[in-house]
Order: structure tokens, then C-alpha cells, then sequence
């Protein structure tokens, strides 16, 4: 279930959805830009012009509160089931909150340059426990839908390892999924979901290797089972 956000889906119909739909994880967008906070802090924004073009009148929050994780946090609409694209703009109060909730983040660090010019800190997360999984965010606002170039981005950004990367768009994804349990590394007992890759020259790191643009994959296999190979047509 996706929600759009929280200044344009008021809490009572976030709410209403979710008991309609008892969905197994529920997907939103919060915290990406600082008229978004202004706006649930009751300040003049740019939100209200924004529903004006695109719904044709005016809005204003349900009630005010000092962060857009502070106002789902007061309708209890946080939880371990909750997954939240970008979160750009929190502080330590929020990121205790999100903590405590369980939730998960989709850092989409090449959509949030694009659109507003920074992403969020990540050396502002790093003590606290909260799955931070790698997201592209959407065509409008990245050229493509390649991980990796997001891997990259975010190495640029914030001095992360190719290993530390690597671990974002696995591991870590599938603790923001809450599937940890069953893919997001290759153990015993998992899917065996994998992609084999062709890098040439194979002279460094594997992880170093794999986020090369250069490299290929060559196939993808899911739980086990042949999705893709280089050169057919179709699933071979």
C-alpha cells in the first residue's frame, strides 16, 4: 500500500486504507524537502500552491506538528510495516522515533540531488538501528532504474566502501522489506536469488568490480530458478 505522503493524504484515509487493506508493508514518501515540514508546522509553503494546480483547491494538515515523522508518529501510523523513501529532513528526535517504530528507509540519494540539490547525512544514522536500503525513486527524476548508479551516488556522497554499498542494496534492502529472513544474502535456506556478473579486467575487489558501469550481468536467478541469460530471447 503506498500512501503518497503525508501533506497530500490525510491521516484518517491513511488510516482507513490500511485496515481496509491489511497490506504486508505500506510505502511512503516523507521528510524530502523542507517545505513539506513547513507546511505540517502550519507555515507558509509552497504545498498549498502545489494541491491548488494539481487538485484544484487549497489543503491545510489535520493538526500541526513540528516534523512530518512527528505527525504520522501522533496518528500512530509508524510501524514496523512502514517503508519511508527519503527522509532528508530529520532530526535526532525523529530518527529515535523511526528507531522505536521499526521502520525502514529507501535512501534514493540520485533523486534527492535532482530534485533538491542534497540527500540526506548518513553519518547522522549511523548509530541508530534502522534498516537504510538503497531506492531509485522513479523516471521522473533519475535517468534509469540502475541500483548500482545509486551504489555509486552514495559512495560519492558519503565515503562509502563498494562493500558497504553492496550490503545497502542487499541485505539491507531486504531488512527494509522485512525479508531478511529469506533473501538478501546467499545462506543456507534462502531463496537463492542471484545475479551472475562479467567484469573485465577482474583486476580489484569483487564488490569494487561489480559496481563498475562496465560490468554485465550475465544471469539472474530467482529462488533458484533461471530468469535471464545474456544472449536468449527469453528465460532459458
Amino acid at each position: 500500500l503506498s500512501p503518497h505522503s503525508a501533506y497530500n493524504v490525510s491521516p484518517v484515509a491513511w488510516q482507513a486504507m490500511v485496515e481496509a487493506c491489511q497490506p504486508w508493508l505500506i510505502h511512503s514518501h516523507l521528510a524530502e524537502f523542507e517545505d513539506e515540514t513547513r507546511y505540517l508546522q502550519g507555515q507558509d509553503s509552497c504545498i498549498k500552491d502545489l494541491h491548488q494546480r494539481i487538485l484544484g483547491q487549497r489543503f491545510s494538515p489535520a493538526y500541526h506538528a513540528p516534523s512530518p515523522v512527528a505527525y504520522l508518529h501522533g496518528r500512530q501510523l509508524l510501524s514496523a510495516q512502514t517503508v519511508l523513501a527519503h527522509a532528508i529532513h530529520t532530526t535526532a528526535a525523529d530518527r529515535e522515533c523511526l528507531q522505536a517504530a521499526g521502520v525502514g528507509i529507501a535512501h534514493c540519494p540520485r533523486s534527492n540531488l535532482a530534485l533538491h540539490g542534497q540527500t540526506l547525512r548518513a553519518a547522522d544514522w549511523q548509530c541508530y538501528d534502522i534498516p537504510l536500503g538503497l531506492g531509485t525513486d522513479g523516471r521522473l527524476s533519475t535517468s534509469d532504474l540502475d541500483l548500482r548508479a545509486e551504489a555509486r551516488c552514495a559512495m560519492q556522497q558519503h565515503g562509502w566502501s563498494a562493500v558497504r554499498a553492496l550490503g545497502a542494496m542487499t541485505i539491507n534492502g531486504a531488512r527494509v522489506l522485512a525479508m531478511a529472513n529469506d533473501i538478501g544474502s546467499l545462506e543456507p535456506g534462502k531463496w537463492a536469488d542471484m545475479v551472475l556478473w562479467k567484469a573485465q579486467p577482474f583486476t580489484d575487489l569483487p564488490e569494487d568490480a561489480l559496481l563498475r558501469p562496465s560490468t554485465q550481468a550475465q544471469q539472474v536467478l530467482v529462488a533458484g530458478q533461471n530468469r535471464y541469460k545474456r544472449g536468449c530471447h527469453a528465460a532459458c
